[in-house]
């Protein structure tokens, strides 16, 4: 029997799409305070941003003849460019042959069922917002392998939570690649399928047979599978991991490893394990830390890099926030910091800079303090439904499972004017550690 006409799933599709648009602005969510406070540029695919850095020599002294006063040189000025290409994503939703036959012979008995469908790729949309806004380009993987497990064509997958790895980053029928610490695929472990994400340590993945099963689970144990969304390995949009951390050296087209861009790295420090110090660099080792080491990063971003405090923003997770305030009353104060209304989000001032948390994908152990004024977000397409032939439904041939399938695409990145004002402290115990 001839399926329906595909246009007739249209209406669901606006429906879809102001679920994902209310699923990435609920309130907390570090998508949308980035949104917030981000400027906007319109940009093509490629884009090319310059950077004008003026350098004075301040007040300096001359030299006093008896008929004359000789100022020094003008200084150069620095002059560079950056050039870089926006990053497209989608969101996906799908109708099974099972749906589309229903609503065929006009069974309303498909509603619900796509209403759920619906609402995943709604929740799923968030999650993915949440992943690139915090991001680094997709130079993290989603969550770590402890052990896995084949049962027939199932495979059960434990994340190593002793590392704080969850699954909040996999979904239910998202295609996963599992790579080896040098980052290489390893053996049959490229677009497995998702089954389903049993709690936050654990989910399932299925293969073709039994056997295909039992050769993958040995690779994902043996080689302690870094999880990667399908291909996105590197390829993902950039966030605030990207422009405040040095998993990348390369800022777009500019190495910042290079002396000509030094001034584009920005301050990442860490608290020394034997000095008790701040350090500039990263480090893995988590160690205490106190008041004065988070003052002493925001007195040299004041100061030195010329940060305002207004301008400031804190961003961590819900255990590193109780950190700071359990910190914060340490040294005498007995009351929590101030709360902030600061519309559509709720934040905390601390030590005078908002802190803005539950972001669940923020990096465990960390913060990042940065000059939202700096933050631009370019995009060269909101995310909306892409057309196909003049349809918004692609006929997917040859699926055993899905007749067709809707794209959202979106092209965005969040980028920074002046990265060099920002710091990513790391390896910091946190509420969890004590």
């Amino acid at each position: 029997m001839p399926g329906p006409d595909l246009t007739s799933f249209d209406p669901m599709l606006k429906d879809a799409q102001l679920m994902v648009v209310d699923a990435r602005q609920k309130e907390n969510y570090l998508y949308t305070v980035l949104k917030e406070k981000a400027q906007v540029k319109t940009v093509g695919q490629t884009f090319e941003e310059p950077y004008l850095k003026a350098f004075s020599e301040g007040t300096g002294t001359g030299t006093r003849g008896s008929t004359d006063f000789t100022i020094a040189a003008a200084r150069a000025v620095q002059s560079k460019k950056i050039t870089g290409t926006i990053t497209p994503y989608t969101a996906r939703i799908r109708i099974p042959h099972m749906l589309e036959a229903m609503a065929a012979n006009n069974s309303l008995a498909y509603v619900r069922p796509l209403a759920q469908e619906m609402e995943g790729i709604a929740l799923a949309s968030q999650a993915e917002a949440e992943i690139f806004a915090a991001g680094d380009g997709g130079a993290t993987e989603r969550t770590k392998v402890l052990t896995a497990t084949a049962s027939d064509e199932i495979i059960t997958v434990v994340v190593d939570s002793a590392n704080k790895y969850d699954t909040y980053k996999i979904r239910p029928n998202m295609l996963i690649d599992g790579l080896g610490s040098n980052h290489v695929a390893l053996g049959s472990c490229t677009s497995l399928v998702v089954k389903d994400v049993v709690d936050e340590t654990t989910f399932t993945i299925t293969c073709a047979d039994a056997g295909t099963a039992a050769t993958v689970a040995t690779n994902l144990q043996n080689g302690s599978a870094l999880i990667y969304h399908a291909g996105q390995y590197n390829t993902e949009p950039r966030g605030l991991k990207y422009a405040y951390g040095v998993d990348h050296s390369t800022y777009f087209s500019a190495d910042r490893s290079l002396a000509e861009y030094a001034f584009l790295r920005p301050y990442e420090v860490y608290v020394d394990e034997d000095t008790k110090k701040v350090t500039r660099g990263t480090s893995t080792t988590l160690t205490d830390w106190d008041l004065p080491h988070f003052q002493k990063v925001v007195d040299f971003l004041t100061r030195i890099k010329g940060c305002k405090e207004p301008d400031m923003s804190i961003m961590c997770d819900s255990r590193m926030k109780a950190q700071l305030i359990r910190l914060w009353q340490a040294y005498g104060e007995t009351h929590a910091p101030e709360d902030v209304d600061a519309w559509p989000y709720k934040e905390i001032k601390f030590a005078n800079i908002p802190v803005i948390d539950k972001c669940k994908v923020f990096p465990s152990n960390t913060f990042c303090i940065f000059d939202h004024s700096q933050i631009w977000r370019l995009v060269t397409r909101e995310l909306d439904w892409w057309e196909f032939n003049g349809s918004k439904w692609y006929p997917l041939m040859g699926s055993d499972l899905f007749a067709s399938e809707a794209a959202m695409v979106g092209m965005e990145d969040f980028y920074s004017y002046a990265p060099w004002r920002g710091s990513w402290f790391h390896a910091l115990k946190d509420a969890d550690d004590i």
